[in-house]
């Protein structure tokens, strides 16, 4: 037991002694956070998403919220699939915008199409956070 309790200590400083060797702060304060079922796999999904571990994710998001304005979270599973739905329908318009202007189809202004299309395609990119004035 004693022998055990030796290793874990020189281990302990083992990894000390290799933070401050590589100049990063020895981290020795601990916050406890509650979270929600719900909210834990949000999380956990969005750190693996970036392949950060659950803890270095939760420290990075919170301060570059505390730094900056702009902090840059993957989206979520709601989100990849609104803007999917919404690349569809960006798509679908663009063949009919085209269809419209070869007078394949009547009524229908190819320019309207065409409007519509850009906005389609826009929000979905502003969904992900992928729009081009995305901020």
């Amino acid at each position: 037991m004693r022998k055990q309790d030796q290793a874990k200590r020189k281990a302990i400083r083992r990894q000390g002694e290799a933070a401050q060797t590589r100049r990063e702060p020895l981290r020795t304060k601990r916050i406890n956070l509650d979270v929600s079922e719900a909210e834990w796999r949000a999380i956990a999904t969005r750190a693996q998403a970036v392949r950060m571990a659950l803890r270095a994710f939760i420290r990075e998001a919170a301060l570059r919220r505390a730094s900056a304005s702009n902090v840059v979270v993957p989206p979520s599973a709601a989100e990849l699939d609104a803007a999917a739905v919404l690349t569809a329908v960006a798509g679908d318009l663009a063949q009919l915008a085209e269809a419209a202007a070869a007078g394949i189809i009547t009524g229908v202004l190819p320019d309207l199409l065409h409007q519509l299309h850009d906005a389609a395609h826009l929000l979905g990119l502003r969904i992900i956070g992928a729009a081009p004035d995305a901020s």
